[in-house]
């Protein structure tokens, strides 16, 4: 009866033969290496090899709360496995599944550098990490790797490949400290030492994207991808930066990809959700945002986007439950603050806006909606020089934002300058159109005795929200004016039942 061992090791022959590869199994085992992929070309050999570890048995089909199976190993074989000269596959077989799976090993360490220092030293595989033929194409390129490092001496190659990792490994270290211009030429570095290393190009690209060199951050992304088309994270970056130039729908291939490859990245969802938030698709968003949080329920960012969404479905105690929760997360997070000042203004807890906006300008003083939504309330609370200041404020921090043009506009309705205000809620409607941002500017011409176009403005702002009670409000004033009483009559009968929902 064959051992187990050796039915993984037949599973995997198995697979690599209906590649067309040659497989070339070790006849002593080294330290930790099975066997040998040999990439073959018309059925001959082409003496690019990939290294493979093969486990069998159920024993080591162990998954973590999300799905991938995970792999305790130890620190001598991580080590050999990163300093050995062919790139590296551990396969792990279920005989009873007649099924396997695979990583990556030196690029699941370099996404992982605790691995190498400290541990601990467990690798997880993705349960989308299958081992069939359809990997034909990926072991091709990453044989043609091994390749390349072989046209250097062995040890040359290493010494190579050992220094670009530090300057990989330093570029981390800047990055996580802020100082991008440091990180960039670090992995600058690292690149012209090891130009194969998938990590590195992501990594670079992120520094790219936030130092706003969007074009350049696209090239990584697209290199890194090449060079592994299986990092879940460059295909999220990459479409992060595809959102960022306008591609929305290349944006979205790249999230679904991402999750495709890393069902457990967070990120991509998050990321995924803020897609459809620009498309209105508020159940899609909460959807992702939702499986954001069951993989990372740590992240006060989400909760706050998730928030908003909530907010935007008319679920305030949701939205304010999300709020709330990511301040407790991280109480020096200024857009909860701001975010959460919005259900304090459906509430008409004026004083809480104020606190909350004050609270959310001392920690992101840079925040314009904060700004926005504070000048809101002074002026509901006919503190009209606060107001104006706040105002002035965010249009400075944020002229391309539309509320405060809307904020602006009612702040100008309430010291008589009229034609003012109209102007204001004219570029508000440009900036973006919005119910509410209609009906302030059919206020303003009623204002000004121009009822016709006070009418016209309450319809467009009625048939983008027919919820808009002022709307209706302002629309009955006009039809009386213009002498239609069934028309007034009826508008009055909707605010009334809206009044009372």
């Amino acid at each position: 009866m064959p051992q187990i061992e050796d039915i993984g090791i037949a599973h995997v022959h198995g697979i690599v033969a209906e590649m067309g590869f040659l497989f070339r199994e070790q006849s002593k085992h080294d330290h930790g290496i099975d066997a040998q992929i040999e990439i073959a070309e018309n059925g001959k050999g082409t003496g690019r090899l990939i290294a493979i570890q093969i486990k069998s048995g159920e024993s080591y089909i162990r998954h973590n709360q999300q799905g991938d199976i995970v792999y305790y190993s130890d620190e001598r074989h991580i080590h050999y496995w990163y300093k050995h000269s062919l790139p590296v596959l551990l396969i792990i077989v279920s005989p009873q599944q007649k099924k396997a799976w695979w990583i990556d090993v030196k690029s699941y360490i370099r996404e992982h550098e605790g691995l190498l220092d400290r541990g601990p030293y467990v690798i997880h595989i993705p349960v989308a990490n299958v081992f069939d033929i359809k990997l034909n194409k990926y072991l091709s390129q990453i044989a043609q790797l091994g390749t390349i490092h072989f046209e250097v001496s062995e040890q040359q190659n290493n010494d190579l490949l050992l220094k670009s990792e530090e300057f990989y490994l330093k570029g981390n270290r800047f990055l996580d400290n802020g100082d991008y211009e440091s990180a960039l030429y670090s992995y600058s570095e690292a690149i012209k030492l090891d130009s194969n290393s998938a990590a590195t190009y992501n990594n670079r690209g992120h520094v790219h994207s936030l130092l706003h060199n969007h074009q350049k951050a696209l090239t990584d992304y697209n290199k890194a991808i090449q060079l592994d088309p299986l990092l879940a994270m460059a295909y999220n970056n990459r479409g992060f930066q595809k959102k960022k130039l306008g591609d929305l729908e290349g944006a979205l291939r790249d999230y679904n990809q991402a999750i495709k490859l890393q069902s457990t990245l967070d990120l991509a969802y998050i990321n995924r959700a803020s897609l459809h938030e620009l498309a209105r698709d508020w159940i899609a968003a909460l959807a992702d945002y939702n499986k954001a949080i069951e993989l990372n329920p740590n992240n006060e960012v989400t909760y706050n986007n998730r928030g908003l969404v909530h907010y935007e479905l008319g679920q305030h105690t949701q939205a304010l439950e999300d709020f709330n929760q990511a301040i407790d997360l991280n109480p020096v997070y200024g857009p909860a603050y701001s975010n959460r000042s919005l259900v304090h203004t459906y509430l008409h807890d004026l004083d809480a806006v104020i606190q909350d906006c004050t609270l959310a300008i001392r920690y992101s003083p840079e925040l314009a909606h904060a700004y926005n939504n504070r000048a809101f309330a002074y002026l509901h609370k006919d503190l009209l020089t606060e107001a104006i200041h706040d105002c002035k404020k965010a249009l400075k921090l944020a002229p391309s934002l539309s509320d405060v043009y809307n904020t602006k506009g009612l702040i100008e309705v309430k010291i008589g300058k009229h034609i003012d205000a109209i102007k204001s809620f004219q570029q508000a409607l440009k900036l973006r159109p919005d119910s509410i941002y209609y009906s302030n500017v059919g206020l303003a011409f009623m204002a000004i005795g121009e009822i016709k176009k006070a009418a016209i403005a309450c319809s467009f702002a009625i048939k983008m929200n027919p919820s808009n009670s002022e709307a209706y409000l302002i629309r009955h004033y006009a039809r009386l004016k213009q002498g239609d009483k069934k028309g007034a009559r009826e508008d009055k009968k909707m605010y009334d039942e809206l009044l009372k929902k």
